[in-house]
């Protein structure tokens, strides 16, 4: 039976973690799903079952160099064979029923192939200001949601990676970013969509607090920097209709007085 969604697990000498996130993939169709989990060049060679403990096939790639979160799941999009893709970091894990509710929207509406689809969850663990803006989402009517997203998306990143899963067609990432590659993919994903799903079923667990010390993010001029290139991409890209290019400059304006304000509040403790 052909795959419906391939999780795709990037990793970087992060064996325990990396483990558990494998084994959050539970599903009661496990022949309907996959995960590749991509060896980002660990120092120690990652490995696992061939199935795990849902009985959910399992491939480990393992890249001869480090490219970085974005170019690893790149990589496992390329190996994926299914036609819905799921993004979940290692230090992350899926809501025990995530997959199942993933896999019975796409097995109620069929035409969902045809589309090129956005599916983004609940977040546990995301910061206030993102599960505000998911549920003002969410409380749209459907055909005002993606262009809502969109909206949201020239000012920051709307929904966290491991909540979404999106059409084959729909994944963008970008060699040169090693930061906000995340913003990156996520905005060109909404740009290329034509139909968002925001149901109410948590998706993932995040592993730390946003913006926490051990994650990229808490890397913050390296983050500043991303989150420009990413606005610049938005500026380029023939992706993205004029009307939006307009309100990236707002985005970026709100990205100036964070990092700012952050920076004032950081040197007076």
């Amino acid at each position: 039976m052909d795959k419906l969604v391939s999780v795709i697990i990037p990793t970087y000498n992060r064996k325990e973690l990396t483990d558990k996130a494998v084994s959050s993939v539970i599903t009661s169709f496990p022949s309907l799903v996959e995960i590749v989990v991509v060896d980002d060049c660990g120092t120690v060679a990652y490995s696992f079952d061939a199935i795990n403990s849902s009985g959910v096939p399992v491939r480990v790639i393992r890249l001869v160099r480090n490219v970085g979160a974005g170019m690893a799941r790149q990589a496992g999009v390329a190996q994926a064979t299914a036609k819905f893709i799921g993004f979940l970091d290692s230090d992350d894990s899926y809501d025990s029923g995530w997959v199942d509710s993933v896999l019975a929207l796409l097995q109620a509406d069929s035409g969902l192939s045809a589309h090129r689809v956005l599916i983004s969850g609940v977040t546990q663990g995301e910061r206030k200001v993102g599960a505000l803006t998911r549920r003002m989402l969410a409380g749209m009517p459907q055909a005002l949601q993606l262009v809502a997203a969109r909206m949201v998306a020239t000012m920051f990143n709307p929904f966290y990676t491991p909540s979404i899963v999106i059409s084959r067609e729909l994944c963008f990432f970008k060699e040169s970013l090693r930061h906000c590659e995340d913003y990156y993919s996520n905005v060109f994903a909404l740009f290329g969509a034509d139909k968002i799903i925001l149901p109410h079923s948590v998706a993932c667990h995040l592993g730390r607090s946003p913006n926490s010390a051990g994650g990229e993010s808490a890397a913050k001029e390296k983050m500043f920097k991303g989150e420009m290139q990413v606005r610049s991409a938005m500026l380029q890209g023939a992706e993205v209709p004029l009307g939006y290019k307009l309100m990236v400059p707002v985005g970026m304006l709100y990205q100036l007085s964070r990092y700012g304000t952050k920076r004032i509040l950081s040197n007076s403790r």
